[in-house]
C-alpha cells in the first residue's frame, strides 16, 4: 500500500511539473507573440510616420518652390488693389451720376376693362451705378490686399492643389456686380430677370470651380461644359435684349455696348484660361501661370469695364 501511495505521489509530482512546463511554455509563447505583434505595430507606425513626414516635406517643398515662382504675383495683387483704388477716386470725382430704376413686372387688372389682365410694373429701387462700380472695386481691393498679406500662405496652399476657392468666390461676386450693372445700363430693368441671369452666372462659376477640383477627366470635362453653357446663356440673353431694343429703335451710346462686350470677353477669357490649364498648354499648365492669367484677366476686365463708363459719363 505504501508503495502504491508513493507511486501515486510520484506520478502526481510529474504531472504537476508537466503542467507547470506547459504553462511556462504557453506563457513564453504569448510573450513572444506579444513582442512580435508590438514590433510589427511599431514598425507599421514608423513606416506611417515616415510616409507622413515625406508627404509633408514634399508638400512644404512644393509650396516653397511655388512661393518663389509666385513672388511676382504678390506684387501684381498689390498693383491691382492700387489701380482699383484709383478708379474709385475717378468714379466719385469726374463721373456724373448714372441713375437707373429697377422694377418688377406683374399682372394687374385693366382699369378700363373689367376682368382683363394687363402687364404692370412697380418700382423697386433707384440705384446710382457709380455705387455699384465702387462696391465691386472695393471687393477687389480687399481681396487683393488680403491675398498679398495675411492670406498669402493659404493662397499658396490652394494654388498648389490647383484650385483657389477664395479667388472663385471673389470672381463670382465681381461678375455678378458687373453683370447687374451692365444690364441696368443697357435698359434691362426687370429685377426678376436681372437676378435670374445673376443666379445662372453664379451656377456657371460653381461648375467651373468644381471642374477645377475634380480629378476624373470625364467629370471634369462635363462640369466645364456645363459652366460654359451657363455662361453663354447669360451673354446670349443680354445680347437678345439689346438686339430687340435696337429693333424697336432704341439706340444707346457705343460706350454702353462696349462695357457689355468687355464683360463678355472677361468671361470668355476665364473659360479659355481654365480650358488651356486642363489641357496643359504652354503658358497655362503650371499653377503660377494659371493664377497669373486669372489675376490679369480680372484686373484688365475691371479696368476696361469701369474706364469705359468713366469716359462715357464724365461730368
Amino acid at each position: 500500500m505504501a508503495k502504491r501511495d508513493n507511486t501515486k505521489k510520484s506520478v502526481g509530482k510529474q504531472t504537476s511539473k508537466a503542467r507547470a512546463r506547459k504553462t511556462s511554455a504557453a506563457s513564453t509563447a504569448k510573450k513572444r507573440t506579444t513582442k512580435t505583434a508590438a514590433a510589427k505595430k511599431s514598425s507599421t507606425a514608423k513606416k506611417k510616420t515616415t510616409t507622413n513626414k515625406k508627404a509633408t516635406n514634399q508638400s512644404a517643398s512644393r509650396i516653397k518652390s511655388l512661393t518663389k515662382k509666385l513672388h511676382g504675383l504678390r506684387g501684381l495683387y498689390l498693383l491691382a488693389a492700387a489701380i482699383f483704388a484709383a478708379l474709385i477716386v475717378l468714379i466719385y470725382t469726374i463721373m456724373e451720376a448714372i441713375e437707373r430704376t429697377a422694377v418688377i413686372s406683374y399682372a394687374a387688372t385693366d382699369a378700363l376693362r373689367d376682368g382683363v389682365l394687363a402687364p404692370a410694373i412697380q418700382n423697386v429701387f433707384t440705384l446710382d451705378l457709380r455705387h455699384a462700380l465702387a462696391a465691386g472695386l472695393s471687393v477687389g481691393i480687399i481681396y487683393s490686399v488680403y491675398v498679398a498679406t495675411k492670406g498669402w500662405t493659404n493662397y499658396l496652399k490652394q494654388a498648389e492643389k490647383g484650385a483657389v476657392k477664395s479667388r472663385w468666390i471673389v470672381a463670382t461676386i465681381l461678375g455678378v456686380i458687373g453683370l447687374e450693372t451692365a444690364l441696368l445700363l443697357v435698359g434691362v430693368f426687370d429685377i426678376t430677370l436681372i437676378k435670374l441671369l445673376a443666379a445662372i452666372l453664379v451656377g456657371a462659376s460653381y461648375l467651373a470651380f468644381k471642374a477645377d477640383v475634380e480629378s476624373d477627366k470625364k467629370r471634369k470635362g462635363s462640369l466645364f461644359l456645363g459652366a460654359v453653357v451657363a455662361g453663354v446663356l447669360v451673354v446670349l440673353a443680354a445680347t437678345v435684349f439689346i438686339a430687340v431694343s435696337m429693333l424697336y429703335g432704341v439706340t444707346l451710346p457705343i460706350s454702353h455696348y462696349l462695357a457689355v462686350d468687355f464683360l463678355a470677353l472677361g468671361l470668355l477669357a476665364y473659360a479659355v484660361n481654365q480650358l488651356f490649364s486642363f489641357k496643359k498648354r504652354k503658358g497655362f499648365a503650371k499653377p503660377e501661370e494659371t493664377e497669373r492669367n486669372y489675376v490679369l484677366i480680372t484686373t484688365l476686365t475691371a479696368v476696361l469695364f469701369t474706364s469705359t463708363l468713366i469716359v462715357a459719363f464724365i461730368a
